[in-house]
């Protein structure tokens, strides 16, 4: 692991083939990536199961609509447990993060390491036709 470089964290848009992109970076700068296995690592860290992680990160969330909504039908639930799940992968993130340098893939890690100078913020777009594209041949 080259610790010299970088923490790289890729945000993207549903199909615009932003973890080919980070799978290109991590081979030719070899430096590790960390995608869907965040999750993994956090759940053996706050030794709560990974079905938990991986069916929050599942859900499509619609953010403060869907916070207010359940604030107003008295369901905390929902958020609670959220906002739970993302301060410990926030947690794994930043534990990551001090290892050296590395790729993250989405799980807002460009905002978790915001107050880290050495972190460099990508985000991936396409045109919506190629997006589809992509989502179709999936």
């Amino acid at each position: 692991m080259n610790k010299n470089l970088p923490i790289i964290t890729i945000g993207r848009e549903k199909g615009s083939g932003g973890l080919a992109v980070a799978n290109v970076l991590s081979q030719k700068l070899d430096i590790p990536l960390y995608d869907k296995e965040l999750l993994a690592i956090a759940a053996e860290q706050s030794g709560l199961s990974r079905d938990i992680f991986e069916e929050i990160d599942e859900k499509e969330s619609f953010g403060f609509f869907q916070n207010a909504l359940n604030s107003v039908l008295g369901s905390h639930n929902s958020y609670i447990c959220n906002e739970n799940i993302f301060q410990l992968q926030s947690q794994t993130i930043l534990d990551i993060s001090h290892k050296g340098s590395c790729i993250f893939v989405g799980r807002c890690a460009d905002y978790v390491l915001r107050n880290n100078e050495n972190v460099l913020k990508v985000f991936l777009c396409a045109p919506l036709a190629n997006r589809q594209k992509q989502i179709a041949a999936k």
